[in-house]
């Protein structure tokens, strides 16, 4: 199962390196096929390192954030007035099936850096929806680029502007989630709670690293065929790097 992650962890890496270069239909084919391979990496490797208990409540909670984001289309809450075009493929209920996959691919290895960080559950819960609401500072911006889905003012009309209640939503929902994994977590359960946590498995570790330093270089380079918003780079690689930075230090520290 390992083995299968760290080829689908390659996989995705290749297809996001190539992203930029696509246009049009074979830029959302390669948006959809690079969300699949991650799910995957991050379905595999839980299936191959932890219980059939948490494999089987991240699997479950693939239901129950597209229950959280059918509700937020419909009722504007808790994310904000906000519509998914029929670019990312199948939906129901006005959301595409693609989205819950995407939640799943980067609650793992947030969750897996939450509890690597800290053993103390309820920090690590806060940490790990930090990460999670954090990623979306690089995430909106691009898929609003590209027109996955749109954003509506007060008044009905289309904007860029990306509300506060986003990031408040994708925190409030990421923590949730949290805590679910966490309670089905066994090597939770036994770990001390004044110990360190549990070591971060290299796969899923590496994708944490590429998706925070990758969205960084992607938005930061000026030239074609990046993205050039500097603003973008600058507060997604800040984000998630008040959590990452001491993560990745103390990664440094216990390998080296």
């Amino acid at each position: 199962m390992t083995t299968a992650a760290l080829v689908f962890a390659v996989l995705t890496i290749v297809l996001n390196i190539d992203w930029p270069l696509t246009q049009g239909q074979s830029r959302t084919a390669t948006s959809i096929a690079g969300v699949i391979s991650f799910f995957l990496c991050s379905i595999l490797h839980s299936a191959g390192t932890k219980s059939g208990r948490f494999t089987a409540t991240l699997l479950a909670l693939m239901p129950l954030a597209f229950l959280v984001e059918a509700v937020g289309v419909r009722t504007h809450f808790p994310f904000g007035h906000y519509a998914y075009s029929e670019l990312l493929g199948l939906s129901i209920a006005h959301v595409p099936l693609l989205i819950p996959l995407a939640w799943v691919m980067m609650l793992y290895p947030t969750y897996l850096a939450s509890r690597y960080l800290t053993a103390k559950p309820a920090l690590a819960i806060a940490i790990g929806a930090w990460l999670m609401a954090t990623w979306d500072l690089y995430l909106d911006p691009q898929m609003i680029r590209e027109g996955y889905w749109t954003w509506f003012s007060t008044s009905g009309e289309s904007t860029l502007h990306i509300p506060w209640t986003n990031f408040a939503g994708w925190f409030a929902a990421s923590a949730v989630f949290m805590w679910i994994l966490q309670v089905n977590d066994s090597a939770a359960e036994v770990m001390d709670a004044d110990s360190a946590a549990q070591t971060m498995p290299s796969t899923p570790a590496a994708m944490l690293l590429w998706v925070w330093i990758g969205s960084f270089v992607a938005n930061i380079l000026p030239v074609s065929p990046y993205l050039n918003r500097p603003f973008v780079a600058i507060t997604g690689f800040v984000g998630m790097g008040v959590v990452l930075l001491p993560w990745s230090w103390r990664l440094w520290l216990q390998r080296s």
